[in-house]
């Protein structure tokens, strides 16, 4: 399966100012339609990472 197959992503970031850049990746990454996607500002994203993706893809 590829990034064309997901159809739902939730992006966790540890930071707010971090999400016109995550915005830029995700259009980048992804063709349009975009997939649905929701963004949570979080601290439980793994020490070290700034963001976290989840994705729900179908074929």
């Amino acid at each position: 399966m590829g990034f064309e197959d997901v159809i739902k992503a939730t992006v966790f970031i540890t930071d707010a100012d971090f999400y016109d850049g995550m915005n830029e990746g995700y259009r980048e990454i992804f063709d349009e339609p975009y997939p649905a996607r929701s963004a949570v500002v979080t601290g439980i994203v793994t020490d070290g990472q700034k963001v976290e993706i989840e994705a729900i893809a179908e074929k």
